[in-house]
């Protein structure tokens, strides 16, 4: 199955906008239809291709309506003006693609030029749904059983249903952003550059993306280039680009490496007497470096510099680490029952 979105990502000077320009204009002189979509409204891979033949993701979007978390805030004793800055802050361009994707047209294919933010941005996919459901619960009822004195003060001035209403379209937006980002018609392209820090970087973005279960598919590099890709991404193809910029642009996809393969995203729960063993993919990330801890129902790991928040199947919600073991590119948990659990 081809790909439904193609996500382009490398260290600054790399050449993923240049890569990403090439990408959406081939497919498109192929007659699909093509979305493309940059983090870098400077100077990105949307000013290398013609808006007659490469539509623009995003542009014009609506964005949410956020005026019912604005009164919600205000009524719960906060600075609705959090709201405002929020959307102010660095990074807000992250937002604002992944709000796009969420409701963008059914086209053939979608491409994001992500460049150096590519791990910010799936890094931001999986955490806005957990944002914002934990955001859900704060409504009457919630405010109620954890501040009642607060409740009462505030009285029927509480936001009504269309609060709540808002609230989860927006999560519904994000849950939608992340399963088309990060679901698997999405193949990730990264970019490796050619000065003396090319390795280093790609090494170190790719562990990001392997976190966020982004592994890249394939590895471009300009033909020539004097510093080689293995063993920095072991059983990555490698994309041998053009040597200019212009020919990366013309020539498109000319022996780009499959990218119809689905990604190896193992992940299961299998029974080992009464311990449960939960099992995923993490390619190239060193046993050594990896960190993970149990926060509430989420499962936190860090390594390498990087971090993600995965949330426990319910399955295991009553159960409690009891050890961890990477090996070959494959993370194994064991959880054990709590005695509650097991004396039921």
């Amino acid at each position: 199955m081809l790909p439904r979105l193609v996500l382009v990502g490398g260290a600054g000077g790399a050449g993923a906008s240049t890569c990403a320009a090439g990408i959406a204009a081939a497919y498109a002189a192929d007659g699909r239809r093509v979305s493309l979509a940059t983090l870098d409204g400077c100077a990105g891979a949307g000013d290398l291709v013609s808006e007659a033949t490469v539509s623009r993701l995003g542009a014009g979007a609506p964005r949410p309506d956020l005026s019912a978390a604005r009164g919600a805030m205000d009524l719960a004793g906060l600075d609705p003006r959090l709201i405002d800055e929020l959307g102010g802050l660095p990074g807000r361009e992250l937002v604002g693609v992944l709000w796009a994707l969420a409701d963008a047209p059914e086209h053939d294919l979608v491409v994001i030029d992500a460049g150096a933010r590519v791990v910010d941005l799936v890094q931001l996919a999986g955490m806005l749904p957990w944002f914002v459901q934990g955001v859900l619960p704060a409504q009457r009822g919630w405010l109620t059983a954890t501040r009642p004195l607060l409740a009462a003060a505030v009285g029927r001035r509480w936001p009504g249903p269309d609060t709540a209403d808002a609230l989860r379209a927006v999560y519904e937006a994000t849950v939608r952003a992340r399963d088309r980002l990060l679901g698997g018609t999405t193949a990730t392209v990264l970019v490796m550059g050619d000065d003396a820090s090319a390795r280093a970087k790609t090494r170190w973005l790719a562990r990001g993306l392997s976190l966020h279960d982004a592994y890249p598919r394939v590895v471009a590099r300009r033909q020539g280039s004097t510093f080689g890709v293995s063993p920095v991404l072991p059983d990555v193809p490698v994309w041998d680009l053009p040597a200019t910029a212009d020919d990366t642009v013309q020539c498109g996809v000319s022996g780009l490496p499959d990218l119809t393969a689905p990604p190896d995203r193992a992940r299961d729960i299998r029974a080992d007497g009464q311990d449960m063993l939960w099992r995923m993919a993490l390619p190239l990330i060193d046993s050594q470096n990896l960190r993970l801890t149990q926060e509430g129902d989420d499962l936190v790991l860090e390594a390498h510099g990087h971090r993600r928040l995965v949330g426990l199947p319910t399955a295991l919600r009553r159960c409690r680490p009891a050890g961890a073991l990477l090996r070959h590119g494959i993370l194994e948990v064991r959880f054990r029952p709590t005695q509650q659990e097991q004396a039921t």
